[in-house]
């Protein structure tokens, strides 16, 4: 095999069917299970529906790399399709996100993030190809089951799909306390 070649397959840009050569043998037993990498806190904090945004974000990143390296294409699409009014929505959110901190590079930095989390994604399915495959199809079998549109953030809320960062959630600031305005007695008018 050619050094290039063994290179691009080894970093898992090429798909071994399409290299001639064959894949291993897939492990009898389940394949070992790898620890996620530990990731940064991210700048700053998010408001609820903005920290619901970036996960329905990584459901999609994770559902698109599964699309493009799991031969999985057809499954992304009817997703997309099928939950669109939930996805535009969510995706305003996390510009907004962006927006309220970066402020006009806002758009330089959502993007940057994306790019990032696809790259969380890719660097998952390269350490365990055989397990990410599997696993995201699951996701794609989860997916399907949807009833309603709420249930894409459930499912977003209820997997570990790794993040470029941690986005916590800002703390709650009680509501100022208010604070009884004093009449003054006014004196009686003379007559």
């Amino acid at each position: 095999m050619r050094p290039a070649l063994a290179c691009l397959l080894a970093l898992g840009l090429i798909p071994i069917g399409l290299t001639g050569c064959t894949p291993p043998n897939t492990p009898p037993g389940e394949p070992p299970i790898v620890a996620e990498e530990p990731v940064p806190d991210a700048q700053y904090c998010a408001r609820p529906p903005e920290k619901e945004a970036f996960q329905v974000a990584a459901l999609k990143s994770r559902l698109m790399v599964t699309a493009l390296a799991c031969d999985s294409s057809e499954k992304y699409n009817a997703f997309i399709n099928a939950n669109r009014a939930v996805l535009v929505p969510q995706e305003k959110t996390l510009s907004s996100y962006f927006a309220r901190y970066y402020g006009r590079r806002a758009q330089t930095e959502h993007d940057e993030y994306i790019t990032n989390l696809a790259n969380a994604q890719s660097r998952r399915r390269i350490i365990d190809n055989y397990r990410f495959c599997r696993d995201g199809q699951q996701l794609y079998a989860d997916a399907a089951a949807i009833k309603s549109p709420n249930d894409v953030t459930v499912l977003a809320a209820t997997r570990t799909i790794s993040q470029p960062y941690n986005v916590k959630v800002c703390p709650d600031t009680p509501a100022p306390t208010p604070t009884p305005v004093r009449r003054q007695s006014r004196p009686a008018a003379r007559r």
